[in-house]
Order: C-alpha cells, then sequence, then structure tokens
C-alpha cells in the first residue's frame, strides 16, 4: 500500500468541494491531497489515522484532516465481510486553504478565520459540544448552492477556528516526506493495521520498510513525532476500547490478548495512560458519558 496522491474533483463553477459517500467500506488505502478535508461520519465505525494521530471513528463524529497530511479511515473487520449487508455513509467537504485565505484575507469580517489556522492545518476531531449544530449546517450545504453555500461554509470555518472544544489530531502542520518515505511509513502502517494483534517486533516491520533496524527508528521518529511502539500501542488502545464498547460479554482479560498485549497489567497500564482510565472504568460509562470522553 502506498501513500496515494489523491486528485480531488472540483466542479470549475465551485469554489470546494462536497461528496457524499454510500458504499460497503470508506477508501482504505493510506493517502494525501492538498485540499483540507471536513468529514462528517453518519455510518461505519473503525480507526482514523493521520499522521502521527491514531483513534476511532463511529457516526456522529466529525474530523478535519490537514493538507498534506496522510491519512486513512479503515473501517472494522465486519464490514469486509461478504455476510456483513451494513453500509458506511459520509459526507465530506475539500477545499484548498491557500486558495480561501488569498481571496478572503482582506475582508475584515473573516479575516480572524485564516489568522487562526493553526487547527485547520493540524486536524481536528469537532468537540461533542458543537457537532449537533455542524452536522445540520454539513448536510444543508450538501444541498444548497450559490451564495447560501458559501455563508453555510464560513458559518462551518467560522465554528471549527473560534471554539476551544476540539481535539487536535497531530502534532505536524504537514508531513514533510518524499513519496519514497511516505510509500515505507504506508507500507508500515498497513502491516500494522493487518497484525496489530500480533507479537511484531522492530525487526519484523524494519523489514517492512527494508531498511535496518536502526534506520528505522530514525525515520518513524522523524515522520510521525513517535516511536513504533507508541504507535503499535495506539492502534491496539483504539481498538481495545472499540471492544470494551461495543462487546460486553468478552471478558476484559480476553479484549487484551485479542488486540496484542501480552500481559494484563501491561495492557491495564498502557490503557489508562492513552484514555486517562482504567479498561473497567471505561466500560461502565454510559454512552452519553462515553461520547463525552472521546470528545
Amino acid at each position: 500500500m502506498k501513500a496515494l496522491p489523491f486528485l480531488i474533483y472540483k466542479n470549475s463553477n465551485t469554489s470546494f468541494y462536497v461528496r457524499e459517500d454510500k458504499q460497503k467500506y470508506f477508501y482504505d488505502c493510506l493517502h494525501m491531497h492538498v485540499e483540507i478535508q471536513l468529514s462528517l461520519i453518519l455510518k461505519g465505525e473503525g480507526q482514523l489515522i493521520a499522521a502521527d494521530y491514531v483513534g476511532n471513528f463511529k457516526p456522529g463524529d466529525i474530523f478535519v484532516i490537514g493538507s498534506n497530511i496522510p491519512h486513512v479511515f479503515r473501517c472494522s473487520e465486519k464490514y469486509y465481510s461478504e455476510d456483513y449487508t451494513g453500509q458506511v455513509h459520509a459526507v465530506s467537504i475539500y477545499f484548498d486553504w491557500e486558495i480561501f485565505r488569498e481571496q478572503f484575507w482582506n475582508l475584515p469580517e473573516v479575516r480572524y478565520i485564516f489568522q487562526n489556522d493553526t487547527k485547520i492545518r493540524r486536524g481536528l476531531k469537532i468537540g461533542v459540544k458543537h457537532r449537533k449544530g455542524l452536522k445540520k449546517m454539513i448536510l444543508d450545504l450538501l444541498k444548497s448552492e450559490g451564495l447560501d453555500r458559501i455563508i453555510l461554509f464560513l458559518k462551518i470555518l467560522h465554528t471549527i477556528t473560534t471554539t476551544e472544544y476540539h481535539h487536535l489530531l497531530t502534532e505536524m502542520v504537514e508531513v514533510q516526506t518524499n513519496p519514497y518515505e511516505r510509500d515505507r511509513l504506508a507500507n508500515v502502517y498497513q502491516y500494522t493495521l493487518e497484525n496489530f494483534s500480533k507479537d511484531i517486533s522492530l525487526e519484523d516491520v524494519a523489514n517492512v520498510a527494508n531498511l535496518t533496524v536502526n534506520s528505522f527508528c530514525r525515520f518513524f521518529k522523524k515522520s510521525t513525532r513517535k516511536t513504533y511502539f507508541e504507535f503499535l500501542i495506539g492502534v491496539r488502545v483504539a481498538h481495545a476500547c472499540r471492544l470494551l464498547r461495543d462487546c460486553d460479554t468478552l471478558e476484559i482479560c480476553a479484549i487484551c490478548y485479542r488486540v496484542g498485549f501480552n500481559s494484563v497489567p501491561n495492557f491495564n497500564r498502557h490503557f489508562k495512560r492513552f484514555t486517562g482510565y482504567t479498561p473497567s472504568e471505561y466500560r461502565s460509562f454510559t454512552h452519553k458519558d462515553l461520547k463525552k470522553l472521546v470528545a
């Protein structure tokens, strides 16, 4: 799998592109594009990887993916089963931040949006407090035209850039890797997603990247600003969160081994480090409380 450069189609009569996806599962290859992507998940669940961010997605979530950030919405295993009849559904807005910045920079009413662009460039998971309002605006945008469309879009940008109730996805404004390095990183991501439940050594993943262990460690840290094992643990914890939420009859010790940890104490320690809660505390939340937790 390569981090594919993705060409976003945009009609010459529009300044941004809105796309509705209804299919068996989301596009599952690591890819990147110049346009910033704002995605509302209406149906579907799985893991989002965006540069150094690893986390779950589910219906109701809204994400902003920065320009040239390698990312993939990888659906849960059930979506790839021939017997599964469900679908995913998302509405995404794609826009070139620099073009909008140039066109609107001199308007005092909107200048503050573009002066506070760090959130947009680093990507966001929209906080619970603003999801309902943003969801309505995004769905209205899908049906709007002309001036109404631009007004709605600016309202969406205003909501995103003027609130503190969002979670920044990545420490990086833009991933500065050449095409060969992006391909290496994509292969590592794909291998990890397919094998995270197994015992993975640095030698294994260095071979996937076609590097020595030392070279791989330097490459991965430079590309993601975290060690490979930090990334791997993040993937395992994110998968464990979904199992804790969705599989009430599955014992915590069984989840521990299913996602690749070799001992329950080790699992508990890493889970609390990543989420701030023990697995049993996490499971005890009501659905409403859980929404607040992952916001």
